[in-house]
């Protein structure tokens, strides 16, 4: 890319170029974060750069996907071990969700909603602590929304290739932590949106190219290295070993997503969706992407609801901000719509 080139992608983009170095400089400036996850996760990426694979203390595999360790091993090898170094990989993965935020909004909206979709994902404090802290969600979701635009633009473009690239990242994402599932939601409601309108139609052979590179992958990591039953890893101890919590509350998820996201995002979040209830025939260019991006968010919390309330188990209460991360980018897309919607009002 020449000095020409940069010129222009900073005369068209110099607003977002804007939002990425704030969010940056809010990443840099907090101090970093730990816990007992976080702690396993860095053992598993140092016993890569003395045995070769992620090993914890119990002398077993880390269960868990291994590309997110690998990738911070790379890191490591590079920098030294620092506890620090691991952090810089979360940090670094999060501003590349920031990008593609903005890409995301942009393609489904518009570009005000990706430029205010990327701000508010850099800076709310749930997306921020997740920088800070050395675990591999967002290596995942960087991933995953990765291989969610490249779905959509092969919905849009109805490419064989588009969804083979698409199915690349999905592996890649699936490889990196199981929750790079919940992003087969959007793109699966977005397909049955455009069912009628689009020249995409969902076939056996479609389905076989973007479902290959994951059957491939999984096969040569859990049926090769791993010594681990081949299915063991899809079987998380949170559900095989739980341990159960005894009269949870329906009011705790809306209560720690609030307070890690804000109440401002939720208030512009139902603003948003008011707006598009009121004025659903001016704003009916909309309605896909907002069904889309509310049923996302519905459904993942949903899941959370019921494995916390249904069967009471402890793992996704306390740890909602995990269980939940994927949904995140989707409340910011809901509420950063306003920006799109009100140009048009």
């Amino acid at each position: 890319m020449n000095i020409k080139n940069i010129k222009s992608f900073l005369v068209v983009h110099y607003q977002f170029v804007g939002v990425l170095i704030a969010s940056f400089l809010i990443a840099v400036s907090m101090g970093t974060y730990t816990n007992w996850d976080a702690q396993l996760e860095y053992e598993a990426v140092t016993s890569i750069l003395t045995r070769g694979f992620p090993y914890v203390t119990t002398g077993l595999m880390i269960n868990q996907p291994p590309l997110g360790f690998y990738t911070a091993a790379v890191v490591l090898v590079a920098l030294g071990e620092p506890y620090l170094n691991c952090v810089g990989v979360a940090t670094a993965f999060g501003l590349g969700c920031v990008v593609l935020l903005y890409v995301l909004g942009t393609l489904l909206y518009g570009k005000k909603t990706g430029l205010v979709a990327s701000a508010l994902f850099g800076l709310v404090p749930w997306h921020v602590y997740m920088s800070k802290i050395f675990l591999i969600d967002n290596q995942y979701l960087f991933l995953g929304l990765l291989f969610l635009i490249m779905g959509i633009l092969a919905v849009k473009h109805n490419s064989e290739k588009l969804v083979v690239s698409a199915g690349v990242f999905f592996a890649l994402a699936f490889l990196t932590k199981l929750y790079a599932v919940l992003m087969l939601i959007p793109l699966v409601l977005i397909v049955l949106l455009n069912r009628k309108e689009s020249n995409f139609k969902l076939t056996a052979r479609k389905v076989a190219l973007f479902i290959l590179p994951s059957i491939i992958l999984q096969i040569i990591w859990f049926g090769v290295f791993a010594n681990q039953n081949f299915f063991g890893v899809y079987f998380s101890s949170d559900f095989t070993h739980p341990e159960l919590i005894a009269n949870p509350t329906l009011e705790f998820l809306p209560i720690i997503l609030s307070k890690s996201a804000g109440m401002f995002l939720f208030i512009a979040l139902f603003l948003s969706l008011a707006l598009s209830i009121i004025y659903r025939k001016k704003l009916s260019v909309f309605l896909r992407p907002d069904i889309a991006s509310l049923g996302t968010v519905l459904i993942i919390m949903g899941l959370d609801m019921l494995l916390v309330v249904g069967f009471n188990l402890t793992v996704p209460y306390v740890s909602a901000i995990k269980y939940n991360y994927t949904a995140l980018p989707f409340f910011c897309l809901l509420a950063a719509s306003l920006a799109d919607k009100s140009a048009v009002l």
